[in-house]
């Protein structure tokens, strides 16, 4: 198992589907993007933009190797 450090800012603001930056207070739990109409739980959104994050990261590595 490989464990890829990524960067968390702004998981809950980017979209997962589109890459758009989505400002939504706390408060609200639900990603709604005005760009692609992509609805989902603002955790599952966040953990999307983490398992991306790392894929590229796994992927920039793998390159350079």
């Amino acid at each position: 198992l490989k464990v890829v450090a990524v960067n968390p800012n702004g998981t809950s603001q980017e979209c997962s589907s589109c890459g758009n930056k989505v400002k939504k207070p706390l408060s609200q739990r639900m990603h709604n993007c005005p760009v692609c109409h992509g609805s989902l739980c603002r955790d599952l959104n966040a953990a999307m933009i983490i398992k991306n994050r790392g894929t590229r990261g796994l992927k920039a590595q793998s390159m350079s190797s």
